[in-house]
């Protein structure tokens, strides 16, 4: 799931039940624009209220885009997260993240199923 830019909402909870397996959340540009982009916290609200497995962020760590220090963004995210479901991924530009053992695993269970 995509987040792009969005502030806090509940809407991101209709997704609960469809297995949301990532979710890219902003989590930068807040300050001064809590109207249009969410925190770090309200983005891990959001994966959380969907049931997201990972989440990945955005809006972070490349250039200035609102008056919060660059670092903020994540340094919030990551001392936050133990409070919520959803787990960290991708926390650095050029980081790679992959599903493929876990869907492996699900895939093979699925069919020994039947």
């Amino acid at each position: 799931m995509f987040g792009g830019d969005t502030a806090v909402t509940q809407s991101f909870s209709l997704l609960k039940d469809e297995g949301v397996d990532v979710a890219i959340m902003p989590i930068g540009a807040y300050q001064g624009y809590e109207s249009l982009h969410c925190t770090p916290e309200q983005a891990l609200q959001m994966a959380t209220a969907m049931h997201a497995k990972y989440i990945v962020p955005m809006h972070c760590l490349t250039f200035p885009q609102s008056n919060e220090p660059a670092s903020e963004p994540i340094l919030r995210l990551v001392r936050a997260v133990s409070q919520y479901s959803s787990q960290l991924s991708m926390l650095t530009i050029g980081e790679t993240f992959s599903m493929v053992d876990e869907l492996v695993l699900t895939q093979h269970r699925t069919l020994t199923k039947h």
